[in-house]
């Protein structure tokens, strides 16, 4: 917020004061692996259940609700704010909803229960999961390899407070935006789903291969196989597009949200790798694991843990390349990948990635539909970083008071 005037009736409060007299502001408890072996009547919900104003319903772990009485634990209510404490992105909240069964939640998860009269859990929820929250929880995050909030930071945050009546207003508003983000993204589903409808028409399933196509190893169907820079150069304002893995979705490089270097630095990285046009990368380290791209544009970028493979173009394709890494991506990482909080691909095991090698010209059929269906995709892709501009403008407007007299 800065040192903005807020609009009159609006107040700047810190988060521990959204409980007033009747709410709650705790962290999550305690759970020992012995506790969990006591039973199933109560789920433990945990950072991996915890989206970006999402409910993940990820985890499975539990105990009885004995257990958790005798251990004094806090069971959550439907409408509870759930703000993660680690890892990163850092205080990125949800509301808990509905359920069928009792929950408590893990320590390094800060319950928040609201006084429902003066602040609506969503309003506070979409606050945290917001640039002006993140801006001072970056001022006071703490650790090296694994940073965190305590909860005394996390409870000196502070919050831009309408009235209620407006604070719904603005959730209205947000949650039209999210909408339409979401009926984006079933369309680019969509458009792979056909995509790969129209791969195992034409070269059957990769992975049984049914058809009988010759497989080769990767190495002998790339004329080069290396990856980018393991380490994190100093970033500039502008200059060459640097990307890592969470740049990286399938046929996706999210340059938009690049990170730059400076020519010196991008011309030493790239001397060794050096992506164009018709090259396929591959996550091979961290979350996005097995994402790959075959690139389609004119201008040189630098990369950090992205592995990048030159197809002969004689022998494959890279769109047929990229397709193929896509839909045996788990069957690959089962066999090669490797790890253990971070999985990850040695170039030699990269090397080593079995690949059907259907013939040249049936692969250039198939490059030719993935071209007249990427047309339709980035006008998709054009929509929808519009639309991630719209819903964050329009929480960075809610949030300094522009959205509603």
């Amino acid at each position: 917020m800065g040192e903005r005037e807020l609009p009159e009736g609006w107040e700047n409060i810190r988060v521990e004061k959204v409980k007033g007299k009747y709410g709650l502001i705790t962290d999550g408890d305690w759970i020992l692996s012995e506790d969990l072996q006591t039973g199933n009547d109560v789920r433990l919900i945990q950072l991996a259940d915890i989206g970006i104003g999402k409910f993940l319903d990820k985890s499975k772990k539990s105990l009885s609700k004995t257990r958790a009485q005798e251990l004094k634990c806090t069971f959550l209510k439907e409408g509870d704010l759930l703000v993660s404490r680690m890892p990163e992105p850092i205080a990125r909240a949800c509301i808990f909803p509905q359920v069928s069964y009792d929950a408590i939640t893990a320590v390094d998860v800060t319950i928040i229960r609201t006084d429902l009269e003066k602040v609506d859990p969503k309003f506070l929820c979409s606050f945290f999961n917001s640039n002006i929250a993140k801006k001072q929880v970056d001022r006071v995050t703490v650790g090296t390899t694994r940073k965190r909030i305590s909860r005394k930071n996390l409870e000196n945050l502070i919050v831009p407070l309408p009235p209620l009546p407006i604070q719904r207003q603005i959730v209205a508003m947000l949650e039209q935006a999210e909408a339409l983000k979401r009926q984006r993204q079933k369309a680019d589903a969509l458009t792979g789903m056909l995509l790969q409808s129209v791969f195992f028409e034409m070269f059957g399933n990769p992975v049984t291969n049914e058809r009988g196509w010759p497989l080769h190893k990767m190495k002998n169907v790339c004329k080069k196989i290396t990856d980018g820079t393991h380490d994190t150069p100093e970033p500039t304002s502008s200059g060459v597009p640097f990307i890592m893995g969470k740049h990286i979705r399938d046929r996706i490089i999210d340059f938009p949200n690049s990170l730059f270097v400076s020519k010196n630095v991008h011309d030493e990285i790239y001397r060794r790798c050096n992506p164009q046009q018709g090259d396929v990368i591959l996550v091979h380290i961290g979350a996005n694991l097995g994402n790959a791209v075959c690139i389609n544009v004119p201008f040189e970028f630098s990369m950090k843990n992205i592995a990048l493979l030159k197809p002969n173009p004689s022998l494959i394709n890279g769109k047929y390349l990229e397709s193929y890494l896509i839909f045996t991506k788990q069957n690959t990482k089962k066999i090669v990948s490797r790890g253990g909080a971070q999985q990850f691909m040695s170039i030699k095991e990269m090397e080593l990635i079995p690949c059907l090698l259907p013939p040249l010209a049936l692969q250039q059929q198939f490059a030719r539909v993935v071209e007249s269906m990427e047309r339709i995709r980035e006008r998709q892709l054009a929509s929808g970083w519009q639309i991630e501009g719209l819903c964050e403008g329009l929480m960075q407007r809610a949030f300094a008071g522009e959205l509603v007299a």
